[in-house]
């Protein structure tokens, strides 16, 4: 990727492409972590109705 950064009137910008696709990763970001965290309250308010105290798959380990 050359050119990510311009230089108009003496002043460094991000390319605006480059620009938009990071923005756009930020969004997508943020939309995940709101959605792990809504998922990770919902285990963990069912652990608590159910009186586990710990979940273990190949993949991840859930404490209560």
């Amino acid at each position: 990727m050359d050119n990510l950064i311009v230089i108009e009137n003496n002043t460094a910008l991000l390319n605006p492409e480059i620009s938009s696709q990071l923005a756009n990763f930020e969004r997508l970001a943020k939309d995940i972590k709101t959605k792990q965290d809504e998922l990770k309250q919902k285990i963990l308010a069912e652990m608590e109705e159910r009186g586990i105290l710990k979940i273990e798959t190949d993949e991840l380990m859930i404490p209560y």
